[in-house]
Formats: structure tokens, sequence, C-alpha cells
């Protein structure tokens, strides 16, 4: 059984790490799932897991702990990404019903019709207007890291797009990879969860 620890100075409540023993196994096996190159899923299949994923991972983080340092970490890879992860999430898990990430488009009446809790989506479209290239590289320090020879396969692509605004219907898959979605939501989500296991050197580089 994984032990987990608290990065910062106070113990673990009885109850959060009974809650982070039911969930974290469940959230490494579906990364192990999404991740391994040679399990050849189906495109329906690995949006399902990619949301079952996302719902494993919006309840550890809502560990006391943990949503304090999502709110306060000093990571500037984590800062950079933060906005785009969280319009991500909301995306994806809760607009659940397209059957494939080719599938998934929206449009800014319909976001704006589903109310506050998707705010995220749509001030992501509408304050970020430019192309975005994101490392999946973590410093020791927390600091954002030097893109070096070799550090291609590191890089993340995500592209802007243009008449969310105006209400034009907008892709998902114009805006980023289901493959680079993943690899993204992997990374973001393991910098936060890894910190609390206790003696596993899990790999952030992929």
């Amino acid at each position: 059984m994984l032990e987990f620890k608290n990065p910062t100075s106070r113990d673990l409540s009885i109850s959060e790490i009974k809650i982070l023993q039911a969930a974290v196994p469940r959230y490494l096996d579906i990364r192990r799932i999404l991740l391994d190159e040679e399990n050849k899923l189906s495109s329906d299949l690995k949006l399902l897991y990619l949301k079952d994923f996302l719902s494993v991972y919006s309840e550890i983080s809502t560990i006391g702990y943990i949503k304090e340092l999502n709110e306060t970490t000093p990571n500037q890879v984590i800062k950079e990404m933060k906005p785009f992860f969280k319009f991500l999430r909301n995306l994806i898990v809760h607009f659940p019903f397209f059957k494939t990430w080719d599938e998934i488009q929206f449009t800014r009446e319909i976001v704006l019709s589903t109310g506050k809790k998707y705010s995220a989506i749509d001030s992501y479209l509408v304050n970020n207007q430019i192309s975005r290239r994101f490392i999946t590289k973590e410093e020791p320090s927390g600091t954002m890291p030097v893109i070096e020879e070799g550090d291609l396969n590191n890089i993340i692509e995500v592209k802007s797009v243009s008449g969310y605004s105006d209400n034009r219907e907008i892709s998902i898959k114009d805006i980023i990879s289901e493959e680079n979605a993943i690899r993204l939501c992997c990374f973001y989500t393991l910098i936060m969860v890894g910190g609390t296991i206790v003696g596993t050197d899990l790999k952030t580089e992929f």
C-alpha cells in the first residue's frame, strides 16, 4: 500500500489519508495506461480514460494542502500551465457528451449558457489569443527550464484560435492534439500529487 506525506508542516488527517489511499492508486493506474505507447487505445477509449483521470485528480485536488499548493505554488512551470490546464480540465470533465477528441466542439454561447463554473473555459479563450509552447520538464528549483537541444519531445504546442468571442464554433483539436493534451494533463497533475507519495520516484519528463 502506498504511504503518503504532507509536504507542509502539519500531519495528514485520517480522512485525507483514506481519500489518498483510495484515489491515488487509481490515478497512477490510469496515468500509466494513457502514457503507454504500446497500448493502442481507440479514440473513444482514450477520451473515456482521460475523463476518468481528470475526475479522479479533481477529487484528490480538494484535499486542503494540495488545493493550497495548487493556488500558491512558486513553481514557475505550473504557474505557466495552470490557466490552460484549468481550461482543458473543465472542458473535458463538464462537457462529457463527446465520444472522441476530434468531436469536441463548442461556441462561446454554449460555454456561457452553462454558468459560472465554466468561467475558466471562457476566461482562457478570451484572454489568451497567442500560441503557446509548454515544456514538460521540471527544474529542481521550480524555475522555468531552459529549452536545450534534445528537448523537442518535451515541447507541447498550444495554438491560438480566432472567432470565439464572435461565437464561432471552436474545435479542441485546432488548439491542442489529443496526445499533447494527455501529456500535459499527466505532467501537471503529477507535480501536484507526486510530492505526497512516500518513497516513490515518479518520472515527470515524457
